[in-house]
């Protein structure tokens, strides 16, 4: 004999979902930027605990740590990228949750150039008129994070900085903090918190305030392009423009000037009014 059962589901009706109070929604976006930040300190703090252990041993661990304070700078960056991975790893499921897009649109691809130019111009742009008003030499914290990333081999800043860095801190706070401000507030408050808090992530007023207005072009262009990608991309053309003229000898010298900074400038304007144009 055949029984007809009707779940108990479909015979009760569903409550509507309540929404969200202001404080939950605050957490929500808050939340992720905490784990990742957590997750990347344990990681340095368990490697300095490991630094401190072995320059305590003798005998057999005297070879290992003396190889290792050798190779300090370079094995600190590797660390450095272990951190930013890990942090990104530990937010993942939220990152896939929330970001719908993330390879270039087909009919975008032609863009890419552009977009590495505009993110290297425009992070140009802002460096050399914070040296030439003297504004880096304002934070002592600044000068001392600045003197460990130049510190690195030009190969493994370009591997940290271009690569490991801009993605790991994309999902962060496009990935995740933007799609969920966007969701919750709407475009232009997500646009503008995004920025901010992309800003003060960075612990110091120099990286704060450059933090923030590339924050602000990333999240304009990622509206626009609604691509993962995107940010990825300006991101770490950002980082390795500022990255190799800072680093290579004798380049910052030519390159910090007025002139130049005005023509990263212009172009960088030129080039964001044709990327917002095409999408439009």
């Amino acid at each position: 004999m055949k029984l007809n059962l009707h779940p108990l589901q479909n015979r009760i009706k569903k409550a509507p979902v309540p929404e969200p109070t202001s404080l939950l929604k605050a957490v929500s976006i808050v939340w992720p930027v905490l784990v990742y930040n957590v997750i990347s300190q344990v990681v340095l703090i368990v490697f300095a605990y490991f630094m401190q252990w072995i320059s305590l041993e003798n005998g057999n661990m005297l070879p290992l740590a003396e190889w290792v304070r050798a190779h300090s700078v370079l094995i600190s960056g590797v660390v450095k990228a272990l951190s930013l991975a890990a942090g990104a790893v530990a937010v993942w499921h939220y990152f896939v949750k929330e970001t719908p897009v993330i390879a270039m649109p087909k009919g975008r691809k032609k863009d890419i150039g552009i977009l590495v130019i505009l993110g290297g111009c425009a992070a140009l742009a802002v460096n050399i008129l914070f040296s030439l008003i003297g504004f880096t030499g304002s934070s002592e914290v600044y000068e001392q994070v600045a003197e460990k990333q130049f510190a690195l081999p030009l190969w493994a800043g370009i591997i940290l900085y271009g690569i490991v860095s801009p993605i790991a801190e994309e999902i962060v706070f496009r990935g995740i903090v933007y799609n969920r401000m966007h969701r919750q507030y709407g475009k232009w408050i997500a646009i503008i918190s995004s920025a901010l808090l992309f800003g003060l992530y960075h612990g110091n007023i120099v990286q704060a305030l450059y933090g923030f207005i590339l924050g602000l072009l990333i999240a304009v262009l990622y509206e626009k392009y609604a691509s993962f990608a995107v940010p990825v991309i300006i991101h770490s053309a950002a980082n390795v423009f500022v990255y190799v003229v800072t680093s290579v000898t004798g380049v910052a010298d030519m390159v910090m000037t007025w002139p130049v900074m005005l023509i990263c400038i212009l172009l960088s304007g030129g080039l964001l009014g044709a990327c917002l144009r095409k999408t439009e």
